[in-house]
């Protein structure tokens, strides 16, 4: 994302969903959250595919507060949600 900014693009969601779910497979969920953060701090709006990956990582991690979490704030969001979602939090109580 550094290196759009320095070419003054402005990122959609879909490079920070890249990069959160890279991170999310490489088990690297320090690095995801910080880039979920900077996400958030640049006002670039989530969407259902990055909570989805976030469930999916932290699920397989074993981190089910954390899945608790997610949960609410999806809820407290404008998000729809969707059929893979409801799949990823199934798998992660499942």
């Amino acid at each position: 994302m550094e290196f759009m900014e320095e070419r003054l693009l402005s990122p959609s969601i879909v490079t920070p969903n890249l990069i959160i779910e890279t991170f999310g497979k490489a088990d690297d969920i320090e690095t995801m959250e910080e880039y979920l953060s900077k996400t958030k701090h640049l006002r670039i709006k989530t969407n259902i595919i990055t909570y989805c990956s976030i469930v999916c990582v932290y699920s397989k991690a074993g981190h089910i507060m954390k899945v608790d979490s997610i949960l609410r704030q999806v809820e407290n969001s404008d998000i729809i949600l969707d059929t893979p979602f409801f799949n990823c939090v199934i798998r992660a109580y499942g």
